[in-house]
């Protein structure tokens, strides 16, 4: 409203100078959540849900930089990078966290879900059928535990 601008270009550049301090200015939340575990986790679920996974990884990236061994960060961070598409990181993330705790069931099913994208069936079932004994929430996990049994076989 204060800008009005007849001229489409010079709209145009006005909207990317926005774009680009707001842009600035959400990281700079992004960067002042690090202080603030509940934050930074609520700011990279907005991330994700908003399909911004690059911006949700890099934001659990950071964080994981100060806290190492926070393995629920780690979980998030590795659903980020699935679902960015970087599998093999995914992976390696869900390595780290089940190093740190080995019974943590999200990650072992995501560690299925990694393999499964590898087509090593054997080790997808061999993750999630330790997912389905560490945690009873996990119904979905056992009709999928039948199915790719069925398409192995």
């Amino acid at each position: 409203a204060k800008y009005p601008i007849q001229n489409a270009d010079a709209r145009e550049v006005i909207a990317k100078i926005i774009q680009r301090r707001t842009d600035d200015l959400l990281k700079l939340c992004d960067e002042l959540s690090l202080r603030h575990r509940t934050r930074a986790v609520q700011f990279s679920q907005d991330h994700l849900d908003r399909g911004d996974f690059h911006e949700a990884a890099r934001l659990m990236q950071r964080y994981l930089q100060a806290q190492p061994s926070d393995h629920e960060i780690r979980h998030q961070y590795a659903v980020a990078l699935y679902a960015h598409g970087d599998n093999s990181e995914a992976l390696q993330q869900c390595r780290l966290g089940l190093e740190q705790n080995p019974w943590h069931p999200d990650l072992r099913r995501l560690s299925g879900d990694c393999a499964l994208e590898d087509l090593d069936l054997d080790k997808a079932l061999d993750h999630w059928n330790l997912a389905a004994q560490q945690s009873t929430q996990q119904k979905e996990l056992r009709a999928w535990i039948a199915d790719i049994k069925q398409l192995r076989d």
